[in-house]
């Protein structure tokens, strides 16, 4: 007997076996009300209300499960500590970014600052490009690019914090793929990165959808998500408050000064910080078992980027948003 014979007969013996478990069953439930004959059933059926089962299905959200992402993340936020005042985020960056980038970044800056409502005031400064570029800093946002190589992921943001507040955040530029990438592409990625700077989660995760317009929503057309949007702007409003009128011509310390002060990041701290990064930058998208053995936590996965969670000591962590390539998976 030919293997395809063998298959067909297999099938065929399965159905046979399931109509013979189903008619077993049917004969139970036949037995247990009273042997009914056929007419006594048909009166049964033509007596139920079908308006009252609908009604009692009104309530019930059959979309939840279709339309919302199975993968879409926890909607927590981190925040900068701006004093509480409630007037906005005031915010030094770090400009390490070659010259050709700085397009990118300034469109970028100029979107998050001038939002309606406006919650951010932010500062550039220019630092070298370097080795250091991407160096982490306390009470500042340092926003680079590098060639980390064919690792899988456009671009990360690394935020360290004490719970849930920001002591300084990196976003960082993938140049082995963005280098010759569209300016679409490269735009989403400035934005997306920067954004996660200032604490916002994904707005959208699901690829079935339409785009938001939004550069916090993941998207397989860059194009139509360049830019934040009012959704990204009451976001940040609701962390960090509403910027006064003429506050934006003042220069103002940078945020999260005041828990710098009670702040030992030791040498001790950066090193560890260092080595732990180091081998996060090898990590590829989906091996999710060989970081966890590192002792990182994989706090989402996503077939478009993924977010973790390493502890660094004396209540400091790291959390790290990575953008991954379309085709990583």
């Amino acid at each position: 007997m030919t293997q395809q014979k063998r298959s067909i007969l297999s099938r065929l013996c399965s159905c046979a076996v399931t109509l013979g478990m189903l008619g077993g069953i049917g004969y139970v439930l036949w037995h247990f009300l009273g042997k009914p004959d056929a007419e006594d059933v048909w009166d049964d059926i033509r007596s139920i209300d079908i308006g009252d089962v609908l009604k009692n299905l009104t309530d019930i959200d059959f979309t939840n499960g279709w339309l919302n992402d199975p993968f879409l993340s926890s909607n927590a936020t981190n925040e900068w500590d701006n004093g509480k005042d409630n007037n906005g985020l005031s915010l030094t960056l770090w400009n390490a970014l070659d010259e050709n980038w700085q397009e990118e970044y300034e469109a970028a800056v100029q979107d998050w600052e001038n939002g309606d409502p406006d919650a951010l005031t932010l500062t550039t400064k220019l630092v070298n490009v370097d080795d250091d570029a991407c160096k982490q800093k306390e009470g500042v946002m340092r926003v680079c690019n590098h060639n980390a190589g064919d690792t899988g992921w456009l671009g990360i943001n690394r935020i360290v914090k004490i719970s849930n507040i920001i002591i300084s955040s990196v976003a960082e530029m993938n140049e082995y793929y963005l280098h010759n990438a569209d300016i679409y592409e490269r735009q989403y990625t400035m934005c997306h990165e920067i954004g996660h700077g200032f604490g916002l989660p994904h707005t959208d995760e699901n690829f079935n959808n339409k785009d938001l317009g939004n550069c916090m929503d993941y998207t397989r057309t860059p194009r139509n998500n360049l830019h934040p949007d009012e959704s990204n702007y009451l976001r940040l409003a609701d962390l960090y408050g509403v910027v006064e009128g003429g506050r934006r011509n003042l220069k103002g310390s940078s945020s999260s000064s005041g828990l710098l002060r009670h702040l030992r990041y030791s040498p001790k701290m950066h090193k560890v910080y260092n080595s732990v990064m180091a081998d996060l930058h090898e990590q590829r998208p989906g091996a999710d078992d060989d970081i966890e053995k590192k002792g990182w936590r994989v706090l989402h996965y996503h077939p478009n980027g993924a977010t973790y969670s390493r502890d660094l000591g004396s209540g400091i962590s790291v959390e790290v948003h990575m953008l991954f390539t379309p085709d990583s998976e």
